[in-house]
């Protein structure tokens, strides 16, 4: 005697002789799929409202300045960067006695 149990109905030969396949990487796929979806969204920075207030242009001597005074300082040390005069002795020697307290 012999039994055969395949769960389906005597007929649908063709659910009986259809292998049984498992996919062992699919859930691995769809992760990897996820997360690059997620890498492709644009990336954003939410500011709480003291560093909105601290996002002020405030200048080297701690007062506010103005967009315009900001710019000049800017393209006065662009000026500096390009003629190699930034990083002079006398203003390395001025950087590092503030930051030793003398």
């Amino acid at each position: 005697m012999h039994i055969r149990n395949e769960n389906t109905r005597p007929s649908d030969e063709a659910a009986r002789t259809k292998p049984h396949e498992i996919d062992l990487t699919k859930s691995n796929r769809e992760g990897i799929e996820e997360t690059v979806d997620r890498s492709r969204q644009a990336d954003s920075v939410d500011l709480s409202k003291a560093a909105q207030a601290a996002e002020e242009h405030v200048g080297p001597e701690g007062s506010r300045e103005t967009s315009e005074e900001r710019a000049l300082r800017l393209d006065a040390l662009r000026a500096e960067v390009e003629a190699g005069t930034l990083n002079s002795p006398e203003r390395v020697q001025k950087a590092a006695e503030k930051l030793l307290g003398d």
